[in-house]
């Protein structure tokens, strides 16, 4: 953990793997509903743009709300952050990353597509994760007996895939 430096004396701390690319800017402090942000500004097409530390970290675009877990607004550690879209659903910083929470699904850059694959044999390529996963719980029933597969399910969802694809 690290800190940076804000304006008016104020001090965010932020993990050490996104402190270089954020201890490069001037970070300005700003008072926004009775809490402190960082952000700073930037000129694009000459209007002025804020970008909030928060959002630069996560990745996220102004669509989602942060949600702080402890009550330091100024702590821009990931453990500390999680993201909700505007229905209050709660989504992990790694569904921004490429990381997917399920085994054998991965993001394609290349593609921009949620790839499918069990050991290196790519089954295909969808536009949603959940699609990507149903995939996944398809091609598993298909390569393997029931015993088996037990051992590669990813999803505590499994059931209502395979009722939906009547495979069962």
């Amino acid at each position: 953990m690290k800190e940076i430096l804000l304006t008016k004396g104020y001090k965010c701390f932020v993990d050490d793997e996104v402190y270089p690319l954020l201890s490069c800017y001037n970070w300005s402090s700003q008072d926004y509903n009775g809490y402190i942000h960082a952000k700073r500004t930037v000129k694009v097409n000459g209007l002025k743009v804020d970008i909030y530390m928060f959002r630069q970290i996560l990745g996220v675009p102004g669509i989602f709300r942060v949600q702080w877990n402890s009550k330091n607004r100024l702590d821009y550690r990931r453990l500390n952050m999680s993201i909700k879209d505007r229905l209050g659903n709660i989504y992990q910083w790694w569904h921004f990353t490429g990381v997917s929470r399920y085994k054998g699904i991965v993001w394609d850059r290349y593609f921009g597509l949620w790839r499918v694959e069990y050991h290196r044999l790519v089954i295909g390529y969808y536009a949603t994760e959940i699609d990507a996963c149903r995939a996944w719980n398809v091609q598993m029933v298909k390569m393997f007996p029931r015993s088996r597969y037990r051992k590669h399910k990813i999803s505590i969802m499994r059931k209502y895939f395979l009722l939906k694809e009547g495979n069962v």
